[in-house]
């Protein structure tokens, strides 16, 4: 594995939801990242990496409750068990796989959301970002997930010095 591509791709998904995230869209970048490479390369190569990403953006947003950990980490265990019967090349295992990142997503938000909220909440505040969660997973998980395989498959020179392999699909 290409460490420099890994660390890149974790630093811009953070950015890039950060940036999202400010504008008042919730974009699940790293939660597709975390499905993708853990796909790829499984669990043990990628878990450091992820973990540190997820603790990054909860530092950064400053949660009580660290909602993007748990969601990446469900993720990744739930990617690391489905690796042996998923496919990154399949349009339909990766639209399935970005909806189940999307509520993934919402439900650790919406526990970091019950965890600050200091009054009861209502169902339309609630079940308000579902759809818009779970529609831009499902869109982002295959472009994520094409553009990294178009990446890792071919050699880029200037971050790493070997050809990828990719007997580990």
């Amino acid at each position: 594995m290409s460490w420099s591509v890994f660390a890149i791709v974790l630093m811009s998904s953070v950015i890039l939801e950060v940036v999202a995230a400010n504008y008042g869209v919730f974009l699940p970048l790293l939660c597709v990242c975390a499905f993708c490479f853990t796909m790829r390369y499984g669990i043990l190569r990628v878990f450091a990496g992820l973990v540190l990403a997820s603790a990054v953006l909860d530092g950064v947003w400053m949660h009580r409750f660290p909602s993007q950990f748990i969601a990446v980490l469900t993720v990744t265990l739930i990617s690391g068990t489905w690796r042996r019967y998923g496919d990154l090349g399949a349009w339909l295992s990766l639209v399935m796989s970005g909806f189940c990142i999307g509520v993934i997503s919402w439900g650790s938000h919406l526990l970091g959301k019950l965890s600050s909220a200091g009054h009861a909440m209502t169902w339309k505040s609630v079940f308000q970002s579902l759809p818009s969660q779970v529609v831009a997973a499902v869109l982002l998980t295959p472009l994520v997930a094409l553009m990294l395989n178009s990446l890792l498959r071919r050699r880029v020179a200037w971050l790493s010095k070997q050809a990828e392999d990719d007997e580990a699909l």
